[in-house]
């Protein structure tokens, strides 16, 4: 059923994706599932910020994140603060964005996952490139896209590398900006 959920999102059929979301977590809480329970939240998470209901998505990623951390699941306690982030930072909140991808940096950090340590780090940069902190997202983008480079991640880098060159256009930097802008390609 949450597979059914991720075919409708990415066909937009938002309605049909709720439903066969909530269907699977009924049937994780029924079966005293506790991962899927978790994964089933989080899915109705990232649906629900897709569509801009970040109250709603707030809710969810919380629950999630108190089972992974019920279940002592360190990757999805991470992640689900990635996600928590993510909802901040489209809300503008970026101080509490900072703090959750901080805190999700370190859990990748500590169970050694190199992929979401590149995404936390591309998230702060951004965060710091929506605040026009450009120094610090320089920073991040640059250690964001060396993971990233080391565990093969091309469509990642490619997009810190393009976010990147926008904190140096935004610096007046703009030889650097190229350079970066044609790297991304």
């Amino acid at each position: 059923l949450g597979n059914l959920g991720n075919v409708y999102i990415n066909q937009a059929q938002y309605d049909k994706a709720i439903e066969h979301y909530t269907q699977a977590l009924a049937i994780s809480r029924d079966i005293g599932n506790k991962r899927s329970e978790g994964v089933d939240l989080g899915n109705l998470g990232l649906l629900y910020q897709a569509l801009g209901e970040f109250d709603r998505a707030i809710a969810f990623y919380t629950q999630a994140l108190a089972i992974a951390r019920d279940i002592g699941n360190k990757r999805s306690e991470g992640i689900n603060l990635g996600n928590l982030g993510n909802v901040h930072q489209d809300q503008g909140e970026f101080a509490q964005a900072i703090a959750h991808f901080n805190q999700s940096l370190a859990i990748a950090r500590e169970v050694g996952d190199k992929r979401s340590e590149g995404i936390n780090l591309g998230n702060l940069g951004t965060v710091y490139l929506d605040q026009g902190k450009f120094d610090q997202a320089i920073a991040h983008y640059t250690k964001s896209i060396a993971i990233h480079r080391e565990v093969g991640n091309k469509r990642v880098e490619g997009n810190h590398l393009g976010n990147l060159g926008l904190a140096y256009q935004a610096q007046g930097k703009l030889d650097q900006a190229i350079a970066t802008y044609t790297q991304s390609i």
